[in-house]
């Protein structure tokens, strides 16, 4: 009798446990984005992932990066719940994490550097243009080229009209940005401010 009364309560945790499980399950992170690259300059390939609640695709993503190490074992260093669902592309080039986000009108790119054991904001590169883009009317569209680097404090501003016939650039001290912003303080919802 001891026996049984042992296998049905050990029957109903296991019970508690599955619906658990499956309660949770159902929130689960879909990785939308998986880079590997060296990002802080020891020759052994980092990784960087994108993932969404696949409850709510309009929820604000995971972005988490992990540094390998020197036993190849990679560690989460970042884990910011800011990211957006508008982020088109993650790159690593040159030691740098590259994030593109989408805009009305072009794209933004943030270019963030390991430095100091964290990731910083070190410049952004913003692409626009007026309107609605169409070919056969490319000469009466404006690109404008925004770059901002916060290691110099410089901002160039450029403005093609057209097919390229005509270009205006300008150049802006803005002031080097300290401390630079940090990728786990980083907001993308921010970026109509660049």
């Amino acid at each position: 009798m001891k026996y049984c009364y042992c296998l049905s309560l050990t029957f109903c945790l296991q019970l508690t446990v599955l619906a658990q499980d499956t309660t949770a399950s159902k929130h689960f992170n879909v990785i939308v984005r998986d880079i590997s690259g060296d990002l802080n300059n020891d020759n052994i390939d980092d990784r960087v992932t994108l993932a969404m609640d696949s409850s709510d695709y309009r929820q604000t993503m995971t972005l988490q990066v992990f540094l390998s190490q020197h036993d190849k074992q990679l560690k989460p260093v970042i884990s910011s719940t800011q990211a957006s669902h508008h982020i088109r592309s993650l790159q690593i080039e040159d030691g740098l994490l590259k994030i593109e986000s989408e805009l009305g009108e072009g794209y933004i790119i943030f270019d963030f550097k390991y430095q100091k054991g964290s990731f910083e904001l070190i410049k952004v590169l913003k692409i626009s243009h007026d309107g609605d883009f169409d070919f056969a009317a490319i000469k009466n569209t404006i690109f404008t080229v925004t770059e901002i680097n916060f290691i110099t404090g410089v901002k160039y501003h450029k403005q093609i009209f057209g097919n390229g016939s005509k270009t205006i650039v300008t150049k802006e001290k803005i002031g080097k940005t300290k401390p630079l912003i940090k990728l786990q303080n980083f907001k993308f919802s921010d970026i109509d401010k660049y």
